[in-house]
């Protein structure tokens, strides 16, 4: 865990470092979630962070707000993606909507990967990106701007996110 995490969100700090999703006692995984992702030879490239209807030009399928855009593995988008159908919705974890939507996503690449390993893919990718996404929060939170303290629970709240099931 990074020594910001400590400060600027000591609770989550403490789960994360005396815990593991799914396992109860053991550290994150997160660096091995990481290299399984590597090893699958899907590169990394520019990856939005935070794809939903709201950041789409639907006119002329353009999509915009790159601020939390990323060199990251491209499965990650769909942590977001996901969650933008599944709240609005009320979709349930692993919902027949919210697999399809990422098989859709995951069908390019059936060319080069099995389907099953394309799922694991994305599920092991899923959990990575909601550590990316509370330092992204933690990049646009680092300003004087009293503003912004209204998002302050967006980084701990990231990083809780790995303690929850992931939508796939």
């Amino acid at each position: 865990m990074p020594t910001w995490a400590g400060r600027c969100c000591p609770t989550a700090a403490r789960r994360c470092a005396t815990r593991s999703p799914g396992t109860g006692n053991r550290p994150s995984g997160n660096a091995e979630r990481c290299r399984r992702l590597a090893a699958t030879g899907v590169p990394a490239s520019v990856q939005h962070d935070d794809l939903h209807d709201g950041n789409v030009f639907a006119a002329d399928h353009r999509f915009f707000d790159w601020g939390d855009a990323s060199v990251a593995h491209p499965f990650g988008t769909l942590l977001v993606t996901l969650n933008s159908v599944a709240h609005p919705f009320e979709l349930p974890d692993g919902d027949p909507v919210l697999l399809r939507l990422r098989d859709a996503y995951l069908e390019p690449w059936t060319d080069r990967y099995d389907r099953a390993d394309l799922r694991e893919m994305a599920g092991l990718a899923v959990t990575v990106a909601k550590v990316g996404r509370a330092l992204s929060w933690r990049r646009a939170l680092c300003t004087p701007d009293p503003t912004r303290a209204e998002y302050a629970a967006a980084v701990p709240g990231w990083l809780g996110e790995l303690f929850e099931p992931d939508r796939l």
